[in-house]
């Protein structure tokens, strides 16, 4: 009989997830993590020991920013340690989210990361300058071959 060792399948499961950069530096205790689907809820309350990352996961029927909850977002961009914001507009990918952990970590700022959709990635754009023009915004967009630009 074979006897699967749990944290040796989570651990497998975590490397093959593109979040693992993010989650290994969560677990290691460099950063904060949380992930926000759409639906509006607040999310603005994070812990202020450490620097988070943010997910807000608007896919994958995107709806832009009015999906989320404007007091939170506001409250969120507009903090002045929140000065970096990734808007992802080409799918899941370890760089970004390894760059979000590591920027975060060594920089001790909060990073935004938005998951969304090309068609709602100018929107996005829109919407986090209005609240800060100030933030530093990385761009990921999908190129004409399908691949990340």
């Amino acid at each position: 009989m074979n006897v699967v060792d749990p944290q040796s399948s989570l651990n497998a499961e975590l490397a093959s997830s593109p979040l693992h950069p993010l989650l290994t530096f969560f677990n290691d205790g460099y950063i904060n993590f949380c992930l926000v689907p759409q639906g509006g809820h607040e999310f603005d309350d994070m812990p202020t020991t450490k620097p988070y990352v943010v997910v807000l996961w608007d896919g994958p029927k995107s709806k832009g920013p009015e999906a989320f909850c404007q007091r939170s977002l506001r409250s969120l961009v507009g903090c002045p340690a929140s000065t970096i914001t990734i808007i992802n507009a080409c799918g899941p990918q370890v760089a970004t989210y390894a760059a979000a952990a590591v920027t975060a970590a060594s920089s001790r700022r909060n990073v935004l990361i938005v998951e969304t959709m090309p068609e709602h990635e100018a929107a996005w754009e829109t919407a986090l300058d209005e609240i800060n023009p100030d933030c530093s915004t990385l761009l990921c967009l999908g190129d004409p071959t399908g691949g990340a630009a």
